[in-house]
């Protein structure tokens, strides 16, 4: 039997409006009207309600638990926005189909008539672009972040910025180098000529960039572009306990630009140019790229992050026991 004393006018007045407005789907305006009070007094009565534990909220739809993880991301980093895609299996590989449609619907989202775009290459964001869907928005101009790989027509940052160019009705730059030097005089004989400065200088000027996050195994794409012969580069990675790379450019577990061999050799905007840009929008799928996932959002590459459900469950609890330094 209910409490007699708990049946006072001001809760039979908050059971009405709770009934009204959650059961009969009435506005609070409408519920003002009806009850003769004021659309404040209407939401202040909602929000107690809420508060004191009168109403608990049961959202019964799938993959709601996602959300919960965004927003823990969120709180743990300082990132702006996380998007989770679920994973529907235990793959360590992850449905990279699956998030690259989600994140090609949010770059589409996010972009604006006129904007410079600057863009990575590599299978993530290839599969991305491959997702985007054709919409001509006005004069948009899409700027490569790295030099191109000429014996992979399909992941060449060329190639992704003419296709994304065409989907969107704009105009794609072509970066005319290569993602790496053979030596550092190579990288540096590069840096010189006009065109590479002026690639760099757009790539630098965009307002929004998207960028692929690579691990440091064999089939990543540090390791099938860099000169250097993978017996050599895994004694590097272990020897500077790098955990990941963006652009070619290898960084620690603070993503701190490490393995110098390498990273004098990357021919694109550098880590710190990243970090410049307005908005950064980052995507990786699967578990096995947690470390380098947490490391980027320590290293403040990201505005915007794109993973799956198995690697964000990885990078939380990467980042609680070691939590973020946002100041």
């Amino acid at each position: 039997m209910e409490n007699r004393s708990a049946y006072t006018e001001q809760n039979r007045i908050i059971a009405k409006i709770l009934h009204l407005y959650y059961v009969e789907n009435c506005s609070q305006i409408e519920i003002a009207h009806q009850l003769g009070l004021s659309t404040t007094k209407i939401n202040r009565m909602i929000m107690t309600a809420r508060q004191s534990g009168m109403v608990e909220v049961n959202i019964r739809m799938s993959f709601v638990n996602l959300v919960d993880l965004e927003s823990r991301m969120v709180s743990l980093s300082n990132l702006r926005d996380v998007i989770i895609t679920p994973s529907l299996d235990n793959s360590p590989e992850g449905d990279l189909s699956l998030l690259a449609q989600i994140a090609a619907s949010h770059l589409i989202s996010q972009i604006r008539p006129k904007d410079t775009i600057c863009i990575g290459g590599g299978r993530t964001v290839t599969e991305i672009i491959n997702h985007v869907q054709s919409h001509k928005i006005a004069g948009i101009r899409i700027y490569p972040a790295i030099g191109g790989v000429q014996y992979n027509n399909n992941l060449d940052v060329n190639n992704c910025a003419t296709r994304l160019a065409q989907k969107l009705g704009g105009e794609a730059m072509q970066f005319y180098a290569p993602a790496f030097a053979e030596t550092e005089a190579e990288r540096d004989t590069l840096f010189g000529l006009t065109h590479v400065v002026r690639a760099l200088e757009y790539a630098c000027s965009a307002r929004i960039g998207l960028f692929g996050i690579g691990d440091l195994d064999i089939g990543s794409s540090i390791v099938q572009y860099c000169p250097l012969p993978y017996s050599e580069l895994a004694d590097l990675v272990k020897l500077n306990s790098a955990v990941g790379e963006m652009l070619g450019f290898a960084f620690d577990s603070q993503g701190c630009g490490c393995i110098p061999e390498v990273n004098r050799r990357a021919i694109g905007i550098s880590l710190d140019d990243i970090r410049r840009l307005p908005m950064r929008i980052g995507a990786a799928v699967g578990a096995k790229k947690a470390r380098a996932i947490a490391a980027a959002i320590r290293g403040g590459y990201f505005t915007n992050l794109i993973l799956d459900e198995n690697a964000a469950r990885q990078v939380i609890s990467i980042l609680e026991k070691e939590p973020v330094d946002n100041s």
